[in-house]
């Protein structure tokens, strides 16, 4: 691993002595102070009464800083790299680097982070230590270590991911970004690393997949580890093909389909018994798991988006395959509403099986499903329209955004303004609230809400098909 180009180049830059032993110092000083403040608190018995009290602390307060170099500094390295490449004009030179994608991958995540993993190997010594001493069990300190590196892999690898851009060239934001990331993140992973440290037997603590029973923080790791995969994967993509989307057709249904398996695995135990939950009920478990899986529905076509450029492209490649022209037909095939609708097709299929197991009334879920299919319509047919016309009006991104934001907010505030429940429901976000607020809705108020859905989709749709025909009539003359 140590022969890859990447890690030799940041380990002469980074391991030098002068700048490698400010690290050390820093370090070196923070447990000292660490050390000294505890030790006082037992000697004056302030703080603890006994050896394993002091002990069982100080584990807990290394995992902290295990924690905050590990996720939060090795996460701003890694989101760093790939800017400082473009801010320094070196980026092309990294692009014709020859080497293969997943060298480059490995050279960034570790050789960016060669002092944080020094250093993180440090503290995992002394963490094991004390938490031997103060009688933390070992399957717990196992668990923990494996907790550790999974999210460590997550979240460098996501940060890596959401940094290609060689269009970026600013390189302080991501500093800013980083200062205003530790400010929030750093006290709720405090808060939630001593909480963690109240809870008793959390080791021992199981938690379900579909019937399957796992100690909770084996189960959290295995999942992460999953999506960490996927997150290593768009990187190997976005190396070898920057200006190709995040994902394929077949990998967004794909992930679409992992997203839903893990989701339902993992709800699974609450919406086929919901004794095993009582105090939430059937209806909202129901609502929760509809909520998370419609955010991969959203997500993933932004991910997987085909440019109005490709749209041109494909038509030659449909006649060199066929021998036929593009159609208005066959380019719908290809177009990103198709897959769109797909994810949302799969998205309805498991949600309509979680209604059967939690043993709700399948046809008002139904009339849900296609008022949510009517919001998601709205949507991407507005994602649509920025594909297909952004290439001659740059600036249209800014009033498509008003106009989403509008049909969102503005039912709320007239809502809110009459007093009407009725307005209320034609915003996506009011239409959820009152969704988890009650088990029924009214049959009239939910085909009204399809019914304007469909009106305003009219506009958008006709703008998209007219950009279609031209884009057909643009190849055929090629």
């Amino acid at each position: 691993m140590f022969d890859n180009p990447l890690i030799r180049r940041y380990r002469y830059s980074l391991m030098r002595p002068r700048q490698f032993w400010i690290y050390m110092a820093i370090y070196i000083a923070l447990l000292i102070m660490l050390f000294f403040i505890n030790y006082t608190g037992f000697k004056h018995e302030l703080m603890y009464k006994t050896f394993d009290a002091l002990y069982r602390s100080i584990y807990y307060q290394l995992l902290v800083i295990q924690v905050l170099v590990l996720w939060v500094w090795g996460s701003f390295n890694a989101s760093s790299a790939i800017k400082e490449e473009v801010f320094e004009k070196t980026y092309d030179f990294f692009r014709v680097l020859p080497i293969p994608a997943r060298a480059k991958a490995v050279g960034i995540l570790v050789g960016k982070n060669l002092v944080v993993l020094f250093l993180a190997a440090i503290n995992l010594v002394l963490l094991l230590l004390f938490g031997l001493i103060g009688e933390v069990k070992t399957i717990l300190l196992g668990q923990v270590v494996l907790v550790l590196a999974c999210v460590t892999i997550l979240a460098n690898s996501v940060a890596l991911l959401s940094s290609i851009n060689p269009k970026g060239k600013r390189k302080k934001g991501s500093i800013v970004g980083f200062i205003l990331l530790a400010f929030f993140l750093g006290p709720m992973i405090i808060n939630g690393l001593i909480e963690f440290a109240k809870v008793k037997n959390v080791e021992t603590t199981m938690a379900r997949f579909f019937e399957l029973k796992l100690p909770i923080m084996v189960l959290t790791s295995l999942v992460v580890l999953y999506f960490s995969c996927w997150s290593i994967k768009g990187i190997l993509r976005k190396f070898t093909r920057e200006d190709e989307p995040l994902f394929t057709r077949f990998g967004a249904l794909l992930f679409m389909v992992g997203y839903e398996f893990v989701l339902f695995g993992l709800f699974y135990p609450y919406i086929s018994d919901i004794s095993y939950y009582p105090e939430l009920g059937a209806h909202a478990v129901n609502c929760t798991y509809w909520l998370i899986s419609l955010f991969a529905v959203l997500a993933v076509p932004l991910a997987s988006v085909r440019s109005f450029d490709r749209y041109l492209e494909m038509g030659g490649l449909v006649r060199k395959r066929t021998g036929r022209r593009m159609g208005m037909l066959r380019l719908l095939t290809h177009s990103n509403l198709l897959l769109a609708l797909g994810l949302f097709a799969i998205w309805a299929a498991v949600a309509a099986v979680t209604t059967h197991l939690a043993k709700l009334d399948m046809v008002y879920h139904l009339r849900v499903m296609a008022v949510f299919l009517s919001f998601y319509l709205f949507l991407i047919l507005f994602v649509e329209i920025y594909v297909v016309v952004s290439p001659y009006a740059a600036k249209v991104r800014i009033l498509l955004i008003f106009i989403v934001g509008v049909y969102a907010i503005f039912p709320l505030i007239l809502g809110g303004l009459f007093d009407s429940d009725q307005l209320y429901l034609h915003s996506p976000f009011g239409y959820v609230f009152d969704m988890f607020g009650r088990a029924d809705q009214d049959i009239n108020a939910q085909v009204t809400v399809i019914a304007v859905n469909l009106l305003l989709c009219a506009v958008p749709l006709a703008v998209v098909l007219k950009r279609y025909r031209q884009v057909i009539t643009a190849r055929q003359k090629m």
